[in-house]
């Protein structure tokens, strides 16, 4: 958890920044991606011990966090193939109570990222 705190805090310095190809918009740049230049290095935090025949995608609980000028991106993948019967239904479930109501909450997609179970856009 202290990894992921300080990983955040580096990337959570946003600030407005307007778009360089349209007048007047201010897009998040992780989203639309339209100037390299802007993003900075993505971060791959993992936790678990994916074996060594499978990849770690598959495996292991890990939150990947992008970030750019004016916005960021946290991905989070939970593990629910180890957990019992009754975490995986609980799980499953407390992750589509959130992505039907993502609009109520500001950060939050409503799909995640392909691999990840949840994903948060913060903008400035």
């Amino acid at each position: 958890l202290d990894s992921v705190r300080s990983s955040l805090e580096k990337a959570l310095c946003l600030r407005r920044f307007p778009s360089q190809n349209c007048e007047r918009h201010n897009k998040p740049e992780i989203e639309v991606r339209s100037n390299k230049e802007l993003l900075l290095e993505p971060t791959l935090l993992t936790r678990g011990s994916p074996s060594l025949s499978s990849s770690p995608s598959n495996n292991c609980e890990r939150c990947l966090i992008e970030s750019s000028i004016n916005s960021a991106r946290v991905s989070v993948r939970f593990k629910f193939e180890d957990a019992d019967p009754i975490e995986q239904i609980l799980g499953k479930k407390f992750l589509s109570f959130l992505m039907k109501r993502a609009e109520e909450y500001v950060v939050m997609r409503r799909i995640p990222i392909e691999d990840y179970s949840v994903s948060f856009l913060i903008t400035d």
